[in-house]
């Protein structure tokens, strides 16, 4: 385990003390797919401990992990960060990301970042609005507005994707992703041994687990994709699937 994930963990594992013993909410910052569900992996072993793992929305990226006192309602925690770009030029996830981080503003503090043409919600930590309506007025090279609003007014833009049809000699887990990532099966076995791939949000160690239908399937630094569906053998004994590509 890496020397940040560990101090994940013993900061998170104090919060829990204080929510236990003291009862006093607490949160993580965002995590990423491994901090997420290594946190969640530490809050399953504890009886009776009330958690979430909160992005905002369904399908967010980064999430942070929430603890509620039991019996106790959980506290207002997330925003969106409404930026409004002024100007014809079209600005990029990274664009957003940089301007944001040239604040000041840790990565864990931000959560995801979701482009439209006309600017982009970020998930924001409630606590830090103030910080941003007197702090950003640019995003790359434009002039940008920017207000808070309500996470039910989130506008979710769903990542474009690319359907593919493909066949394999089977489900396991380093077959699908030397598939799907175009890599060979020994990297694809390496890269499980490593913790680089996630299925449905999850470090994975096994290469022989078979996926299912609907699986979601994460390479860290390569993209990810959906098994969104089986189709059954082909004449030449192999497997028939249809996979989503997520692009950008």
């Amino acid at each position: 385990m890496e020397k940040e994930d560990k101090f994940l963990l013993a900061q998170l594992q104090d919060q829990i003390s204080h929510c236990m013993e003291d009862e006093i909410p607490g949160n993580t910052g965002f995590l990423d797919n491994r901090q997420a569900a290594l946190a969640e992996a530490l809050c399953r072993k504890i009886p009776g401990l009330k958690y979430r793992m909160d992005g905002g929305y369904e399908e967010a990226e980064r999430k942070v992990c929430r603890l509620t006192p039991a019996g106790q309602e959980e506290p207002d925690l997330l925003s969106v960060l409404r930026i409004h770009k002024k100007g014809p030029k079209n600005l990029t996830h990274r664009d957003y990301l940089g301007s944001l981080l040239a604040l000041g503003i840790k990565r864990s503090q931000l959560g995801d970042i979701l482009v439209r043409e006309d600017g982009a919600d970020v998930l924001i930590l409630q606590e830090l609005s103030p910080f941003f309506l007197s702090e950003l007025d640019r995003v790359g090279n434009l002039p940008a507005a920017v207000e808070i609003a309500d996470l039910n007014q989130l506008q979710v833009v769903s990542a474009p994707r690319e359907e593919v049809r493909m066949t394999v000699s089977s489900l396991r887990l380093d077959n699908l992703t030397s598939a799907a990532f175009r890599v060979s099966r020994g990297d694809a076995s390496e890269a499980i041994r490593q913790g680089l791939i996630f299925l449905n949000g999850l470090p994975q160690s096994k290469p022989d687990r078979n996926l299912q239908q609907g699986d979601k399937l994460v390479f860290r630094g390569k993209g990810k994709i959906i098994l969104s569906d089986i189709l059954g053998n082909t004449k030449k004994d192999k497997i028939a699937v249809v996979i989503q590509i997520f692009k950008g």
